[in-house]
């Protein structure tokens, strides 16, 4: 009996394989382990040094270094929360509308928040939590609508979202929490916003889908 979730009802045998190996979903999260791994092992080498945000002014071979501060993470706390999240909405997003789609919401997202979070505070953060936020918007704006219907957001989650968004830029979040990249967070939930339309423009409605029970 294939293992899927309730919420999908029933899936084409694609989604079936993408959901049983979400193969993005997969990299990224091994990609940030690997990072947070080997800094917790070795905290004396400058392991994440190479990969904060810096601008390719000099170097463009460094030009890299405007998407990588998504792999690093700095607590263990910090790591499991978004690996968490991450796991949750970006296996439904590669599951119901591929790879490809995934991606190129992961460079978006990246993109806007890390520049954002580097012109306002500085290069010192780090973090998937602004891909976070923008998987998260994008799930919830899909699931209003005809194309995107499949997508399951708990119920209460997006208001707690932004409730989150809220006490991060009053400042409360940084007091309880720590510095907190608030910039980032926000920024990836507009791009979450902005990336489900267009997306959406490439999916079928859900009658030419042809679904196996």
């Amino acid at each position: 009996m294939k293992k899927q979730p309730f919420w999908f009802g029933a899936m084409t045998t694609a989604e079936v394989k993408r959901w049983q190996k979400p193969r993005v979903v997969l990299v990224i999260a091994g990609i940030c382990a690997a990072f947070f791994g080997l800094q917790w092992f070795m905290p004396h080498l400058p392991i994440y040094n190479p990969f904060f945000f810096a601008w390719p002014t000099d170097n463009l071979l460094e030009a890299y270094r405007i998407f990588t501060p998504i792999f690093l993470h700095f607590s263990i706390l910090h790591i499991a929360f978004n690996l968490s999240i991450f796991w949750f909405f970006g296996r439904q997003v590669e599951t119901l509308f591929g790879s490809k789609a995934l991606v190129v919401l992961i460079i978006i997202s990246a993109l806007i928040s890390n520049v954002g979070q580097a012109l306002t505070e500085g290069n010192n953060f780090g973090g998937l939590s602004g891909v976070v936020m923008a998987i998260i918007s994008f799930v919830w704006v899909g699931s209003m609508s005809s194309k995107g219907q499949r997508l399951y957001m708990p119920n209460g989650l997006i208001g707690f979202v932004l409730v989150s968004l809220v006490l991060g830029f009053t400042g409360v979040l940084d007091q309880l929490l720590g510095p907190v990249a608030n910039v980032a967070h926000g920024l990836g939930f507009v791009a979450g916003l902005i990336v489900w339309p267009v997306v959406s423009l490439f999916l079928p409605e859900p009658d030419k889908i042809k679904l196996e029970e």
